[in-house]
């Protein structure tokens, strides 16, 4: 399975900390599909920082496990592509529960901070801090690399 690549991670300086996290993802060819689910690493807060503070929180070295989405973009260079967020490692979770986020038909990026409360857990067997990407691209163009931003407030840190 490809692995996205981050690129930036920060935690605000906020009573509840908001991690913002951007990512690189792999591109893929043109009218195809992921033949893998491209795998999406959840950092949290690092064990040895303390959540209120009067210096903002600099180590996102930490997990999350369990999340609150708070917003969602995504951006790339084809004009017709669906995209799927699971949050368990099997393609053939599409079209399950196990499909939390579904965009279709976007054209080069949306941006999405619609969610009322949006609670999400890994759910693999074996408890990871990860999401997964499933992308479906429609155009006669590569996409290029895949840019995605997650904004989320972590709710679980360990497994317990």
């Amino acid at each position: 399975m490809p692995d996205s690549t981050i690129r930036n991670s920060i935690i605000t300086n906020s009573t509840c900390p908001y991690i913002i996290t951007e990512y690189s993802c792999p591109g893929i060819g043109a009218d195809t599909t992921s033949v893998e689910l491209i795998s999406i690493e959840l950092r949290g807060q690092a064990k040895n920082e303390r959540s209120y503070r009067n210096l903002p929180n600099r180590d996102s070295s930490g997990n999350s496990y369990c999340i609150e989405l708070l917003g969602f973009s995504i951006s790339c260079n084809s004009e017709n592509y669906d995209i799927s967020i699971l949050n368990k490692n099997d393609i053939d979770s599409l079209d399950t529960i196990y499909e939390i986020i579904k965009y279709t038909g976007i054209n080069k990026s949306t941006n999405d901070t619609t969610f009322d409360r949006l609670v999400i857990r890994n759910r693999d067997a074996a408890l990871l801090p990860n999401l997964y990407l499933y992308v479906n691209n429609h155009d006669n163009i590569e996409t290029g690399l895949i840019s995605l931003e997650l904004v989320y407030i972590s709710i679980q840190d360990e497994i317990f």
